[in-house]
């Protein structure tokens, strides 16, 4: 009869090959799965929910477990140096990768050493796709399908040279929908 040694809402674990059961570092809270830290620390665990409020659409929201005010942040982090080219990569897919890893498209943040890449990239049938900057298109979180101002992938960009109100300006130079600057960005 193997040793139990849990406590209540953690997720249990094998703890040695004797078959003592004890803590993980996963538990249940409220709706959620807390993460708990390894050593004992004093910053506040995360909480990952699955809302699951809209047909069709899946969602992972993370949340600090308590405090009034806290802060939640999220790192990728690289082993050592990473790869070569590839130190670190928050991706985005636009395909079912898991479904498909041999013709697929994605956004990502890509930590390369001497720079960081905000890029798309594809393989097999995927396409490059461009990004779209725009103000209040995401609004109602699913179903938004227009907005103020577009910029296409043969929009022309250039910074501007001028500080208005402690902002930098985009300007679009020639697009189909004339945007005079980035929306949300003071002018």
């Amino acid at each position: 009869m193997p040793v139990v040694q849990c406590t209540q809402n953690r997720i249990v674990k094998w703890t040695d090959s004797a078959g003592t059961l004890g803590d993980s570092l996963l538990g249940e809270v409220g709706a959620g799965v807390e993460l708990r830290s390894a050593p004992q620390g004093v910053g506040i665990n995360p909480v990952f929910i699955n809302p699951s409020t809209n047909p069709g659409f899946s969602q992972l929201q993370a949340y600090p477990v308590t405090g009034p005010n806290a802060n939640l942040s999220f790192a990728v982090v690289p082993r050592g140096t990473g790869a070569a080219n590839n130190r670190a990569q928050l991706a985005l897919f636009n395909t079912d990768f898991i479904a498909d890893s041999s013709n697929y498209e994605f956004a990502a943040l890509r930590a390369r050493g001497p720079d960081f890449v905000f890029g798309t990239g594809r393989a097999g049938t995927g396409v490059n796709r461009p990004f779209m900057l725009a103000s209040g298109f995401l609004a109602d979180n699913i179903r938004q399908t227009t907005a103020s101002c577009i910029w296409p992938l043969t929009a022309t960009l250039a910074l501007a040279t001028q500080r208005q109100e402690q902002s930098w300006m985009l300007l679009a130079t020639s697009t189909p929908q004339r945007c005079s600057r980035l929306a949300g960005i003071a002018s």
